[in-house]
């Protein structure tokens, strides 16, 4: 994994025609990834990691899956899009692969998170703490929001 986020981040780096040291950026993604890691390895780190994934799989595969139908079907222009996959391979897309990413997978993913929501608010997950899966659950919320406010302030940045 720290190879594909230190690509990426010098991919960027030199594209805005910074000088980049690949070593570096390795080494810097691995040490940060380390310091999350380490709450596993203290003696309720199992415990974390059972809750961790629970949430994850649970609402923030859901959120992605979410934000990148928003993103595809609302930002981007479908029809761009479905060009470039209809001119790309054999399988032809047409309205209804727009009217899916548009309505129909943002319906039934959010029909999807608010339904585990649910269940996890009647019945917390395992037999662990509520405050402790609330912590979790703000801290997997937090990250996207904080990464995507660190993105938007860069991306000005960049443009002045």
């Amino acid at each position: 994994r720290s190879k594909a986020i230190s690509t990426v981040i010098a991919d960027e780096l030199h594209r805005k025609s910074q000088i980049v040291n690949r070593s570096f950026i390795a080494l810097l993604v691995c040490i940060i990834a380390f310091l999350f890691g380490i709450i596993f390895t203290t003696r309720g780190g199992l415990y974390i990691l059972d809750i961790v994934d629970h949430y994850i799989n649970g609402y923030g595969l859901v959120i992605v899956g979410l934000m990148q139908a928003i993103v595809a079907g609302w930002l981007y222009k479908t029809t761009k899009l479905k060009d470039y996959i209809n001119s790309t391979t054999n399988f032809k897309v047409g309205f209804w692969w727009i009217f899916s990413i548009k309505f129909i997978a943002p319906f039934f993913l959010s029909l999807l998170l608010i339904q585990q929501l649910i269940i996890d608010i009647k019945t917390p997950y395992g037999d662990y703490p509520v405050l402790i899966q609330l912590i979790i659950i703000g801290v997997i919320l937090i990250i996207p929001i904080f990464t995507s406010i660190f993105i938007s302030t860069y991306l000005k940045m960049q443009k002045e």
